[in-house]
Order: C-alpha cells, then structure tokens, then sequence
C-alpha cells in the first residue's frame, strides 16, 4: 500500500506524530505533496507558532511567520503599508489559507520579537525610533487580526516588557479570548497602561481558565500594586473552573489574593507559591482548600508561626505531591509536612534534618516519590530516612559526595526501583563500588551532570535483566568519548536524553 493511498484518519495521525517530535522540516515537506496533506499539515504548523521551538529557529525562517499573517488583511488595511516600498512585495501576495484562524496559543513578547525581525530583515537602513513606530503600526493590525479570528484560542501569555500591547478595545470585542482556558502573566518591574488594562478586563471577559501562572514583581508604584492584585483577586473568583495557580507576588497585598482563594475551596487541585511573605492571613485560607493534591512552598518566607500551627491542624485537603524548597524556618517545614498526611505520595525538599526525619516518617511514610535538592547533609540523616521509608519507588538525589556514597548503596531500601543523580561529586572509583554494593534491583537510572561512564558501563553488562533504562543529561554537553561509551550502553538498556531544560522544580502550571 503506497502513503498516498493510506485513509485520512491515519495521514493526519502522522502528521500529529511529527508535530509531537517537533520535527517541523518533515511537515514543510508534507506540504508539497498533494492539496489533501497540505490542508492537514497547515492548521499543525500554524496552531502554535509562538512556541518556544519555533523561536530557536533562524530569524529568516521566523519573519516568514510576520510575512503570511500580513497578507492575511484587507485589501484597505495592507494600502497603510503599502507608502513604504520596501515590502510592497509582501503585501501583495495572496494567502492559501485562512492562517490566524488554527492559532490555539498567543504571547505578546514573542510576537513582538518576530515583528522586530521581520522589519530588520525586510527594511534596511531603518533607525531606531522608525523601527518602534512600524513595530507598534504592524502590532495595532495583527492583534486584531489573529484574535478576532482565532476561535480556537486557549491559552493566553501576557509579559510586561519594554513596549506595551496596542489599545485592548481594538480586540477584546470580538469574541477569540472568551476560550481561554490557561493565562499566563509576567511582570517585569514596568507598569504597561494596556497590558494593566487587559489584565482587569479578563474576568468580564473570560469564564472558563482553569490554569493561572501570575508572576508579579514589586514595583515602586504601590497603587498599581494594589490595582494588580484587585485585578487577580477578581480574575480568580470569576473562573468557576480554575484548578491550577502559580503565584509570584512579590508585595504587600498578597493577604487580598490568598483569601480570594477561599472561592476556589473545592476546584483548585495545584497551587504554588513563590517568593511570598507568609502570615496567619496568607497560610490559613489554603486550609480550606479541600480538593488541593499538589502544594507547592517556594523561596517564602514565614512570619508568623502560629499561622502555620493552625495550617496544620485545619488543613481540610489530601496532598499527593509537596514542594518546599527554598524555605527559610525548618518547624514551618515540619508542619506543611504534617499537614500533608499519609496520602502525601512525592516530597520534593531541600534539606534534611532530625526534625524534618522525625516529621516524615511519622505523618508521610507512605511517600513513594522523594527528591531530595539539599547540597549539604549529615549521611547518616540520609541513611536513617531511607532505611524506613518501606514504600519508595523513586530517590532523586541533587548532590552527592564522596561520604554520602560509600554507604548509600547498602542503604537502600528494597521497594526502590528508580534512582536519580543530578550533580554526583564523587570519584569514579568510589562510584564503581557504590554500585557493586547496592542491594536493590534498579529499574531506571537517572544521571544528569555525569561523567563516570566506565563504572556504569560495566554495571549494565551484569544488571540488563532488571535495569530497562538509564537517563541521561544533554547530549550536546557531552563529548566525542563519552557519547561513545553510551552507544555501548545502548546495546543491553535504553538510553534517553532529558535535555538542557529539563526542570526538576516547575516555574509554571500547564
């Protein structure tokens, strides 16, 4: 059976699979082939051009992008730029398609960076302030334009940067930000009038987004502080759906957002906190949040512990994850930890201590899933919590050295089956006999900043029949020697590459 031949259905699965791979230049050249696949591949290709792949592309490749939403106006809006000769060409093309109605995702940064490149490519000789005014002049065309008619539009990024979005009342009356299921905000110390504006108007606007990601830095402008977080508190309690928040906001009105979270008690499943100044106020509105499975303590700081005492005693939800890195006062770990309860199944934390052992395994010993980010720790600590944890499936580990390893592997307990090292400071040798020690049958490895390739090599030799996979970091970090070792390791297990951005901490919701 010859491609051509094979049903739609399956054609356009392909094309999904390619899409999934990021594999863009196969579907440039499914293009070519016949006008069926062209109509399939089009709505792939221009259903997310502001993602994070196409802005790695060559900035010839992304002004295109610029060119075809262009040739998408009227014949009366393309004669605005047609006084300038430079890109009368462009403008007189035609579109094979209808292209901002596939867009599912908008950011207004990565929006602005394409028009930016497209006018450096297309115009030359053009100052500074001429690029500004053709940037803002081609920006108050296209929001309309893929707004108004991007029905299919779920997820919207706004971010403060240096330029400002064209006047809100030219887009938001047609109907493309009423789906929107996910927003995200970044606010980069720089009050924007009409990126202030869109943020207020969202809740008349949009009823349906279910994912927040709101950072939100001081400024010296307290009053468009306060305006932001009315603006936040407003947008939360409007979105009867909303189950997912990341927050970071970083001023004085946070106790007027955490309370507006008492709205969501029973919707919001993930939330995330970050930077923020905890008190009574702040902490005890996440008590009622029952329906909450994944917590999240990042960089905060706490001031008040009688607070956190009621946290504990009132928390009316059931974790299954906890985060909490970067937290300064030990007893507030020990009491989110307690407030987590046996249903806790991943804890991710930065350091260990007596209390924090002691806490662990008398309110979370269930946990199956542990990071452990802390750089320095007592080995002995380390030991004592695995040895008890009956149930861990899965030990990541941020830092370890030369003590910490020469009794880990007699240390594991038995039901572990996935074993992690991001930054392992330890000799190949100490290493080599870590694994000749370790008395557990490991179904996965992970090893991120690694080096030691000799003494894993030797282990997969003996270990295949229960090792599956080993998992490594970015391959192009690595050289000619190493990337041949791991072509031995291939022949007994899998190998994968976790790449330069994989995270271990979010820094959004998706």
């Amino acid at each position: 059976m010859s491609i051509q031949s094979l049903p739609q259905e399956c054609v356009s699965h392909i094309f999904e699979i390619l899409h999934d791979e990021k594999d863009d230049k196969s579907l440039f050249s499914c293009l070519q082939v016949n006008r069926d696949w062209c109509i399939g591949v089009v709505p792939i290709l221009y259903r997310k051009p502001f993602a994070k792949e196409q802005r790695e592309r060559s900035k010839s490749r992304r002004s295109k992008l610029i060119s075809t939403y262009l040739s998408c106006l009227t014949e009366v809006e393309k004669d605005c730029f047609m006084k300038i000769n430079e890109i009368r060409v462009c403008l007189n093309t035609k579109p094979l398609f209808d292209y901002p109605v596939y867009l599912e995702e908008f950011c207004n940064e990565y929006l602005g960076e394409k028009i930016s490149n497209w006018i450096m490519l297309m115009i030359k000789n053009i100052s500074l302030m001429e690029q500004q005014q053709l940037l803002q002049m081609i920006s108050s065309k296209l929001y309309p334009l893929l707004i108004s008619k991007s029905k299919n539009l779920t997820y919207l990024k706004i971010v403060s940067v240096n330029s400002d979005i064209p006047n809100i009342y030219t887009f938001l009356a047609y109907p493309g930000l009423e789906n929107i299921s996910r927003f995200d905000f970044t606010s980069n110390e720089s009050e924007l009038s009409n990126i202030t504006r869109l943020v207020k108007e969202l809740p008349s606007r949009c009823k349906n987004i279910r994912t927040v990601n709101f950072n939100y830095k001081l400024t010296t402008n307290e009053d468009g502080e306060i305006a932001m977080a009315k603006a936040l508190c407003k947008l939360i309690e409007t979105q009867s759906n909303l189950n997912r928040l990341y927050l970071k906001f970083k001023g004085k009105a946070i106790n007027h957002i955490m309370i507006a979270l008492k709205s969501k008690s029973h919707s919001l499943t993930y939330l995330y906190l970050k930077k923020l100044r905890l008190n009574n106020d702040t902490i005890h509105p996440i008590t009622s949040c029952e329906s909450l499975e994944v917590l999240g303590f990042e960089s905060c700081f706490n001031t008040s512990r009688e607070g956190c005492k009621y946290f504990a005693d009132d928390a009316k939800f059931r974790l299954k994850k906890l985060y909490l890195v970067g937290n300064k006062i030990s007893e507030f770990k020990c009491l989110i930890i307690q407030a987590a309860g046996q249903s806790l199944q991943s804890l991710i934390i930065d350091e260990i201590d007596s209390d924090l052992i002691a806490a662990i395994l008398c309110y979370c010993s269930n946990v199956d899933e542990l990071l452990l980010m802390a750089s320095e720790y007592k080995n002995i600590d380390l030991y004592n919590l695995l040895m008890k944890l009956r149930y861990l499936r899965k030990l990541t580990l941020w830092s370890t050295n030369e003590y910490i390893m020469q009794s880990l592997g007699s240390s594991l307990p038995g039901s572990l089956k996935h074993l992690g090292f991001i930054n392992s400071n330890c000799t190949s040798h100490t290493f080599d006999r870590f694994l000749n020690e370790c008395n557990v049958q490991i179904e996965s490895l992970e090893l991120f900043n690694f080096v030691h390739f000799t003494p894993i090599s030797e282990y997969v030799k003996g270990h295949y029949n229960h090792l599956r996979v080993i998992y490594f970091g970015n391959s192009s970090d690595m050289i000619k020697e190493e990337l041949s070792e791991i072509d031995k390791i291939k022949e007994f297990v899998k190998v994968k590459f976790m790449g330069k951005d994989y995270k271990w901490i979010p820094d959004k919701f998706i």
